[in-house]
C-alpha cells in the first residue's frame, strides 16, 4: 500500500516512523525513518498541507527539535530540512516549531567545524522561517545569541550561505530599535559592508 492511500499518509505508517526516530538507541533506524518522513514531504507536494497536519498532530515537531542535538550529521540536516518545509507550510506551523526553542538550537549548529552541506541547510531552514507573514517577534536575547554565530556565515565564501544569512539578518532587524542597536553594537554592519567591498 505505501505510504499513502487516498492522497493521505497512512497514520499508522507516520507513527511508527515517528516512534522510529525516537530510537536513540539505534541511530541507523533512527536514519531510515527520517529518509521516509522527508520522502513524505518530497513526493506529496499536492496534499503537503495535510500530510504536515498529520505529522504535527502525532507530535513530529518536539522530535524533530530534539534530533538537533542528535551526534549524526545526516540525522541533523534532515531534522533541519523537515523543520524548514513545516515551518514554510503556515504561521501556525512556523510558530510551532519556533516555541520549542528551535531557532537558537539551529544557530547553534554552525561552527568552524560544521559541514557546509548543514550550514546550507540549517541557514536555509533559518531564512524560512523568516518568509512566513506575519512575522515572528523574535525576543532580544535570541537575537543577540544569534548574532556572532550569523556574522561567522558570512566569511564562508558560499554564496548561498552569504544569501541565506543577509536575508535573516535583514529579517531580524526590521523596524525594531532594540535590534538594530544590538546589530550595531555586535559590529555586524562592518561584516556586511565588507561584502560590498
Amino acid at each position: 500500500m505505501g505510504l499513502y492511500a487516498n492522497k493521505e499518509i497512512v497514520p499508522g505508517v507516520v507513527s511508527r516512523l515517528l516512534e522510529f526516530l525516537n530510537r536513540y538507541d539505534y541511530p541507523p533506524l533512527q536514519c531510515e525513518a527520517a529518509l521516509a518522513l522527508e520522502g513524505i514531504f518530497n513526493y506529496s507536494l499536492d496534499n503537503i498541507n495535510d500530510n504536515i497536519n498529520v505529522l504535527i498532530d502525532q507530535g513530529v515537531i518536539p522530535i524533530l527539535a530534539s534530533l538537533l542535538r542528535s551526534p549524526k550529521d545526516d540525522l541533523r540536516k534532515q531534522a533541519i530540512n523537515m523543520l524548514g518545509i513545516i515551518a514554510n507550510d503556515s504561521t501556525q506551523s512556523r510558530d510551532l516549531i519556533l516555541s520549542h526553542g528551535v531557532f537558537n538550537t539551529l544557530v547553534a549548529q554552525v561552527n568552524d567545524k560544521t559541514e557546509l552541506s548543514i550550514i546550507r541547510s540549517t541557514v536555509k531552514t533559518l531564512s524560512l522561517f523568516c518568509l512566513t507573514q506575519p512575522r515572528f517577534e523574535f525576543e532580544l536575547e535570541q537575537v543577540k545569541t544569534a548574532l556572532h554565530p550569523l556574522v561567522l556565515l558570512i566569511h564562508t565564501g558560499d554564496d548561498e550561505v552569504i544569501r541565506n544569512v543577509c536575508y535573516v539578518l535583514y529579517y531580524l532587524i526590521d523596524e525594531r530599535e532594540d535590534i538594530i542597536q544590538a546589530v550595531i553594537d555586535a559590529g555586524v554592519f562592518r561584516h556586511l559592508i565588507e561584502l560590498l567591498l
